[in-house]
């Protein structure tokens, strides 16, 4: 499907009648990830799409109003109950039916959300959109399920030994060795969220010999949104160079990491003739389950981040 045949429709009344018809016709999957849902409202719908084959995957808010939807038989549809640690709610609000239709809006699968003036907005069509919330879809399984494992890391002391009882989280920094281009340093920090503060954990050499999982990067598509099948082998590659380093610690050094990146310029592409160049530790990846906690990018200037952004510069700073 070329990018004109995108179709849109935004519905305000008769939000629900419209998802049901829109559920009825899927054909393979459904993915569901709305925050309140309705359980028997949607029960009947689950139970006809499982007879005629279709898999179902729900993501929702874990609060007591939700309670119900632990009915739901778990052979008809994959329930992934998601409690933030931060507060907050999983507040999301969409589905994705096929890989080709989104649904999303202010709308709750609720009986009192037809009282409220709501919106649905239903998208057919655009797969580079279908894309980027298959990873979110994706992401909220995987910190459901740790969620289940209490993931949760505690520093009792920095380098100092002072005593800091706030939640700690280690990450992985790449970058290129002063004069090479085929050796990287990658280093290890653990750092406390609440401070700021990096303590070096350990350093790695490694050679760049081409054959890593990040170069999977080069067989990207640059016409992988024109259709619905090479969007899907496109976002299956995304996940595997997102997932490449992570596995990289774990098989090479038994370690894990909750986030990854590189040192770079914040204003990347202005002359800097004129402008005083200001670089950040910027975060390719981050662990879903600490993605509220690890912010996306460390600025100079943040507790010890400073000097970890100092030595990463890539203009001849404190080298290695």
């Amino acid at each position: 499907m070329s990018k004109c045949n995108v179709k849109r429709e935004v519905h305000f009344e008769g939000i629900y009648e419209n998802i049901s018809r829109l559920l009825h016709s899927a054909k393979s999957n459904v993915k569901i990830c709305v925050a309140w849902i309705t359980a028997d409202r949607l029960s009947r719908t689950i139970a006809q799409l499982h007879n005629d084959g279709v898999f179902i995957e729900i993501v929702y808010d874990d609060n007591t109003r939700n309670n119900r939807l632990r009915g739901i038989d778990e052979e008809m549809a994959v329930l992934y109950p998601v409690r933030t640690r931060t507060r907050g709610f999983m507040h999301n609000k969409f589905c994705i039916i096929d890989d080709e239709i989104l649904i999303t809006g202010s709308f709750n699968w609720t009986h009192n959300a037809d009282n409220s003036f709501e919106n649905a907005l239903v998208i057919e069509g655009d797969y580079r959109l279908i894309n980027s919330y298959l990873h979110e879809f994706e992401d909220l399984k995987n910190y459901s399920k740790l969620c289940a494992m209490n993931y949760v890391k505690i520093n009792n002391f920095h380098s100092d030994g002072s005593l800091c009882r706030s939640i700690c989280y280690d990450i992985g920094i790449f970058g290129y060795l002063e004069g090479s281009t085929a050796s990287q340093r990658i280093s290890i920090w653990n750092v406390c969220s609440a401070h700021k503060v990096g303590v070096h954990i350990r350093d790695f050499i490694v050679d760049d010999d081409g054959d890593d999982e990040t170069n999977l990067l080069d067989q990207s598509d640059d016409e992988w949104h024109l259709s619905r099948e090479r969007m899907l082998q496109q976002f299956k590659l995304e996940r595997e160079i997102r997932d490449a380093p992570r596995r990289f610690f774990f098989r090479e050094f038994g370690l894990h990491v909750q986030a990854y990146g590189t040192v770079r310029q914040k204003d990347e592409g202005i002359d800097t003739k004129y402008h005083i160049s200001e670089f950040v530790l910027e975060m390719d990846w981050r662990d879903m389950y600490w993605r509220k906690i690890i912010p996306k990018r460390f600025y100079e200037g943040e507790g010890t981040m400073h000097g970890i952004i100092e030595q990463y510069k890539p203009d001849g700073g404190s080298r290695w």
